[in-house]
């Protein structure tokens, strides 16, 4: 059994970032827009508050409470797609399900959209970092077999289109498919991406396969982790890797900005 983790490579990708920064002639701005006050979405603009600092990246944080009116985000998101102080937006995922979540998202520029939403310019950070890491560790993504637990915007659907330009051979399940069991256990690649607390139990896995929390609470990881090849676990695993990355996409928004 290997444990595979993101954290030293996210590492490795921030010291860079923050050498390129130094170097560019202004620093590049990120805006996040926090909906609501969901104490787990705060965790993550914090953690990503800390790497902006760290980086020398601005970081502007806009709050609003759950009953806005969407006009007032998408006036918002004009304003940031006109401001050259900013390079990234961000909308905090969730938002609350009153607000029409597409129309928000299209209203960032493409040249704004470090989430990746569009898939245009820019990978999504966590699909990306599951694909970073296979890679990194040398294993092959060609002809193999995948099972993709959950087929949410933000990691299943992105992540299955990528991983099929790559050659994979890809099958979705969700915890309420009646075959799930049989379609996990006949992939060589599992990936969690339900957002479903331990979902993923020994009786879904075997010594042959490698396991993958790509949210963070998919898989029951102390139970499983001697009973499969390779597992990514759901701390220090693909959550830091997702983080550099989204820098990665700030960056590269900064030079397609400024023509650098």
């Amino acid at each position: 059994m290997k444990i595979i983790k993101g954290d030293k490579i996210a590492n490795e990708i921030i010291k860079e970032l923050t050498v390129e920064v130094k170097m560019l002639p202004s620093d590049p701005g990120l805006a996040v827009i926090l909906i609501g006050d969901d104490k787990q979405s705060r965790k993550y603009i914090e953690i990503k508050q800390k790497i902006a600092e760290k980086i020398g990246v601005n970081f502007k944080l806009f709050e609003f409470p759950e009953n806005i009116e969407i006009s007032n985000i998408v006036y918002l998101i004009d304003e940031l797609n006109k401001n050259k102080s900013v390079n990234g937006i961000i909308v905090q995922m969730p938002i609350p399900n009153n607000l029409d979540r597409l129309k928000i998202i299209w209203a960032i520029d493409p040249k704004k959209d470090v989430d990746g939403f569009r898939m245009h310019l820019f990978r999504p950070p966590t699909p990306m970092a599951i694909i970073n890491l296979l890679l990194h560790n040398k294993i092959d993504i060609y002809h193999k077999k995948f099972v993709i637990v959950g087929y949410g915007f933000l990691i299943g659907r992105p992540l299955a289109t990528l991983l099929k330009k790559q050659g994979a051979f890809v099958n979705i399940t969700e915890k309420n498919d009646r075959d799930y069991r049989s379609k996990i256990l006949e992939a060589e690649i599992v990936i969690g991406a339900s957002g479903s607390h331990k979902f993923i139990q020994p009786n879904l896995v075997s010594k042959n396969q490698i396991v993958i929390d790509a949210s963070g609470v998919d898989t029951d990881f102390e139970k499983i982790k001697s009973l499969v090849r390779a597992i990514v676990p759901p701390i220090g695993g693909i959550g830091p890797l997702t983080v550099a990355n989204l820098f990665s996409n700030l960056i590269k928004a900064y030079n397609i900005q400024n023509e650098i």
